[in-house]
């Protein structure tokens, strides 16, 4: 009798893939044929974690985002198992356990929601390769502090040129510029982003935000701006604007706030946003694509 490895892709009593390894006899009628792949339009659920308490709560929302994103899920796609697997540095001295790196666990993963016939899909795997690279799981963090780390992960797992290629898909910069209003030097500071931070207090929506984000502000008073050319304390302007957009623009909506006893509490007011949102007006220089 042959025997041969399979991953699980369906369990016996749900149609959930475990990703479970198991040995399957070859003898003639013993084996079914595989499934069919899942229609086009059918999509695979996650199944939540165990442990909601962790910082894995919110990571089947940036899961099944990332899925849906072409750009970051083909590049994902695209990488070489080997590189996957073995770039980089050994964080265990077991390669079994090594096997679970999260760059391996997430192509995996996604592979699964796009081609596995089951309704939902574990995360176990995923998550038990978190531990595998040092993260702390006990702790709480929020989607996009999740989402930092998981980016991170990925960069420091493969090679220089597949960083690049990673990095270049949700990088950004913007350019903070102060100007002296009594000689005229500027001062231009460059700050790349992987995610764009949107404030929600005293906002209807990502549009008055976003505006807001470009207002200039006037430096004067005790908030003086020290010019090096003119060596005083003057008055200045100083103005943000995006330089570089990325393929995908994320924009993370700040919805916390402290309150005056210092507790951390939630803004659930309505926030609006368009179909299209064009950012042009939010550049330094005239882009040839700016409507997303």
């Amino acid at each position: 009798m042959c025997v041969c490895v399979c991953v699980c892709v369906q369990s016996c009593k749900k149609k959930v893939a475990c990703g479970r390894v198991r040995k399957i006899p070859m003898c003639e009628g013993s084996v079914e044929s595989p499934p069919e792949r899942r229609a086009a339009t059918q999509f695979a659920g996650l199944t939540n974690t165990k442990n909601a308490e962790t910082c894995y709560q919110g990571l089947n929302s940036l899961l099944q985002t990332l899925f849906m994103t072409p750009e970051i899920r083909e590049t994902i796609f695209s990488i070489e198992r080997e590189v996957v697997l073995y770039g980089g540095t050994l964080p265990c001295d077991d390669l079994e356990l090594y096997r679970l790196s999260l760059p391996c666990e997430l192509q995996r993963l996604l592979a699964y929601l796009q081609a596995a016939d089951v309704d939902g899909v574990q995360t176990n795997a995923l998550t038990h390769s978190f531990d595998c690279h040092g993260f702390d799981t006990s702790s709480h963090l929020d989607l996009q502090e999740l989402m930092r780390i998981l980016f991170d992960a990925l960069e420091t797992s493969f090679s220089e040129i597949d960083q690049v290629r990673v990095k270049e898909i949700y990088t950004g910069s913007f350019v903070q510029q102060v100007k002296c209003l009594k000689c005229g030097n500027c001062s231009n500071r460059e700050e790349c982003f992987s995610d764009l931070n949107i404030p929600v207090d005293g906002f209807d929506g990502i549009i008055s935000s976003l505006s807001a984000f470009i207002t200039p502000e006037h430096l004067r008073g005790d908030n003086k701006y020290h010019c090096t050319k003119c060596n005083q304390h003057v008055d200045a302007r100083k103005q943000m604007r995006l330089r570089k957009l990325s393929q995908v623009m994320i924009l993370s909506l700040d919805r916390f706030q402290m309150d005056w006893d210092g507790v951390r509490e939630k803004l659930m007011d309505r926030f609006t946003f368009p179909q299209e949102l064009d950012f042009a007006q939010y550049m330094e220089e005239p882009v040839i694509t700016s409507i997303y």
